[in-house]
């Protein structure tokens, strides 16, 4: 397209000088058309090839440039071209001349293309007689086609439009009037707070909740409507921040615009009413009929947000009495049955007697009192009793006497040491002693572990701390072979019909003092914890894990040295004077 606009610049600059043939050339380096004349049709040639230019027909000076010299040359040729004698006054045959062009290509009398072609020069001859002389002759040549893109409208009337088809034809459509409305997808405003928001299925509320906000830009559809496009650049609430209520459900941001929802539903069980209550009864010889519990019909939650109908049993506690036959006493189980005592038998637990004897330890050649041995006697509730051993030691710093040199004081522990204080809040020892629940006559069952911690005061005394650990929630304390019986984690207990509990549910834990014995003075230097699991197959297994006292945990004295842990279970001693 360059060359054709240049060659139609130079056509319209030839306009401007007469018009010669090409029997005019002679000798003449400024005519570089060929025509006989220096004009501005060769003054425009040049000027397209200003500047460096190798071997080109412009470089009149033949310095390589083409430049202001060569239009000084130019200048001075300019006009007609003289003829020398015996030039050749033709270019050679083939020489191209000019570029024709563009015409139209018709089809049907629409123009579906244009045309071009090259003009070029086939030689010369010389007339003596009716042609002048030295005439040379042209031919056109190289037509080149372009055909107008498929769909171009190249023509309408009333009932048709005229499109190109690509191939220099055309198709027809029928002729439609202008559409008044604006351009689709013309941008008409643009929303940069849009608000995005979500309408949750679950509850059946229908509320929607704004999970972020966005850009939006509203645009013409062509046919005199709009339409917003798809929301851009949006900015989401994050992930987790609350929404919104609705029933039982809430709703929280999953930060990429959508939600996900948690139910607050009561745990299934929960009895919001109860239904009915028939009582249950046991008939025994002779006629006795008592009321074991009750049979219940209630009305509880199901854990989904909804309810059910269940049926329970409710017992009288266990030891309730229910009546007696004149021989036992009959007294509820707690599981629906009963147990007898003989009439006149106290109740189990009665305490019937105790004694206390003292414990004394030798020093120096002298006995001083260290402590108490008690012997508790208790009824079993059969007419028959059991005994319960117990030992108190002095508390720590208590004196138990001098030999007029050295102070011996209790080390709480039934031991002594002599004349030293240890620093407030020394752990002297810990004892442990299991809690024990009584559920079914004459078993009793471990339900937690009481620790009693022993300090130094910083004076020679001492001061207790108590700690209580109940076994886990769910751990098994029990069986009667009807109900498991299950701690509750606070001292309590609950019942579920038998079943075996999965393998690896912990039953119960069991912690007891590790303690060194040196030169008489029995110090904690670790614990060991007993774990009870379920086999599976209602049986148990038992896992022990011992832990020391870290090293250089301080022990105790025994009036020359310092007892340290060595943190595997054994001491070393340090600073004996």
């Amino acid at each position: 397209m360059f060359k054709k606009t240049c060659i139609a610049l130079m056509a319209a600059l030839a306009a401007l000088t007469p018009a010669v043939t090409l029997a005019q050339t002679a000798n003449c380096p400024a005519d570089l058309n060929f025509d006989r004349w220096v004009d501005s049709a060769d003054l425009s040639q040049l000027l397209l090839e200003f500047g460096d230019c190798f071997e080109c027909p412009s470089d009149l000076d033949g310095d390589g440039v083409v430049n202001g010299g060569d239009v000084s040359l130019m200048l001075l040729d300019f006009g007609a071209c003289p003829d020398g004698p015996g030039d050749n006054p033709c270019p050679p045959w083939g020489t191209f001349v000019s570029e024709g062009g563009p015409e139209p290509i018709l089809y049907n009398d629409l123009t579906v293309g244009v045309r071009w072609w090259d003009v070029v020069a086939t030689g010369w001859q010389r007339f003596t007689s009716a042609a002048p002389e030295g005439e040379c002759t042209t031919f056109n040549t190289n037509y080149q086609s372009e055909c107008y893109a498929y769909g171009t409208e190249v023509g309408r009337d009333a009932q048709f439009t005229y499109y190109a088809d690509g191939n220099c034809a055309y198709f027809t459509g029928p002729t439609t009037p202008p559409n008044p409305c604006p351009a689709a997808a013309t941008i008409i405003s643009i929303d940069r707070a849009f608000t995005l928001t979500v309408t949750p299925l679950e509850g059946g509320c229908g509320q929607s909740y704004v999970v972020g906000q966005a850009t939006r830009i509203q645009y013409h559809d062509g046919n005199c409507g709009t339409y917003w496009g798809w929301p851009i650049l949006a900015r989401y609430k994050p992930y987790g921040m609350p929404l919104g209520f609705c029933d039982t459900w809430e709703f929280f941001s999953d930060g990429v615009g959508g939600y996900y929802t948690t139910r607050n539903c009561p745990p299934a069980g929960v009895i919001l009413e109860e239904i009915s209550r028939t009582p249950f009864t046991v008939t025994i010889t002779g006629g006795f009929e008592w009321i074991l519990g009750y049979q219940l019909v209630v009305l509880e939650t199901d854990g989904e947000c909804g309810t059910r109908e269940s049926s329970r049993y409710e017992w009288l506690p266990y030891g309730t009495i229910l009546g007696s036959d004149g021989n036992y006493d009959y007294y509820s189980d707690g599981n629906g049955w009963y147990y007898t005592v003989p009439v006149g038998c106290p109740s189990a637990g009665t305490v019937l007697s105790s004694t206390s004897v003292d414990i004394f330890i030798n020093v120096i050649g002298v006995e001083w009192k260290i402590g108490t041995n008690s012997t508790t006697t208790f009824a079993d509730g059969n007419c028959g009793t059991y005994d319960l051993l117990s030992t108190e030691y002095l508390p720590y710093g208590t004196l138990l006497g001098t030999d007029g040199v050295s102070n011996y004081y209790s080390d709480g522990n039934g031991s002594y040491y002599a004349n030293q204080c240890l620093a407030a809040g020394t752990q002297i020892y810990a004892y442990s002693s299991d809690l024990k629940v009584t559920i079914i006559p004459g078993v009793e069952w471990t339900i937690g572990t009481s620790t009693k911690t022993v300090y130094a005061d910083g004076v020679c005394g001492t001061y207790e701390e108590t700690t209580y650990t109940y076994a886990p929630y769910g751990s098994l304390l029990g069986t009667d072979g009807t109900y498991d019986y299950f701690s509750d984690g606070t001292g309590g207990y609950y019942t579920q019909p038998v079943a075996c509990p999965p393998q690896g549910t912990m039953i119960s834990e069991n912690s007891g003092a590790i303690a060194v014995t040196v030169g008489g003075n029995t110090w904690q230097i670790g614990t060991v914890t007993d774990t009870t699991y379920a086999d599976g197959a209602c049986g148990t297994y038992v896992q022990s894990v011992t832990e020391y006292l870290g090293f250089g945990t301080f022990l105790g004295n025994d009036g020359t040295c310092d007892y340290f842990s060595d943190g595997a279970g054994s001491y070393y001693s340090s600073n004996c004077g």
